[in-house]
């Protein structure tokens, strides 16, 4: 039943012209995905995530964070100072914690912090409204590739029980993890465009990437 119900939404979604998985080419190192993870469209802000986790909760703290016990500084994993729990030394996510590679397979990941700050400095964003959601038109800037385009919504994040900064602030998880291992790399894309440090416990969205 279930493969069923899977095989009816493809081939609606093939009729309506729609891939959330469709790659695109920017021009850059990798290929990014049309639409952000479990988001049928563009503008849709697709699931939230906490960083190195793979499915979706109701509250997002560190007391419901998969790796630590309770608080931020009892770290069981994805960590490399004894003083904030176990070290492992680990600085990019494995692929068991990579909802991208989770969720969709194949080549499909999430970012680095490196792919992301080359899409911010190799491409043209211009701040739009596509079917009423604000976010970020993102175009190629090598010749070949100036026609080419992602959209990503400004879907916030999410604290607790709480959505936060969205309609303001497009926010995107990295797979890597920051000096201070209690946060990890994430897009930033307000009044200016960031790669930032976020808490490891908020939920965000994901846009991923190929090869």
């Amino acid at each position: 039943m279930k493969k069923t119900l899977c095989l009816i939404v493809n081939v609606l979604s093939g009729l309506m012209g729609l891939s959330a998985q469709e790659p695109v080419d920017l021009g850059l190192s990798v290929k990014w995905a049309s639409c952000n993870l479990g988001a049928s469209r563009p503008e849709k802000y697709g699931n939230y995530y906490a960083w190195g986790e793979t499915r979706t909760k109701w509250y997002y703290d560190w007391n419901t964070y998969k790796w630590c016990v309770r608080v931020f500084d009892r770290l069981t994993k994805y960590n490399f100072d004894a003083h904030y729990g176990r070290v492992d030394h680990k600085q990019t996510l494995e692929a068991a914690d990579d909802a991208a590679r989770v969720k969709w397979g194949g080549a499909w990941r999430m970012p680095t912090a490196a792919e992301l700050q080359e899409l911010i400095d190799g491409c043209t964003w211009e701040w739009t409204v596509m079917n009423k959601v604000n976010g970020y038109k993102i175009s190629g800037k090598k010749p070949g590739y100036t026609d080419r385009w992602i959209f990503i919504p400004c879907g916030g994040s999410r604290q607790g029980f709480h959505l936060e900064y969205d309609t303001q602030i497009c926010e995107l998880w990295t797979a890597s993890l920051d000096t201070e291992q209690f946060g990890a790399f994430a897009l930033s894309a307000g009044e200016a465009v960031k790669c930032l440090t976020s808490s490891r416990r908020l939920g965000c969205p994901i846009r991923p990437v190929c090869d």
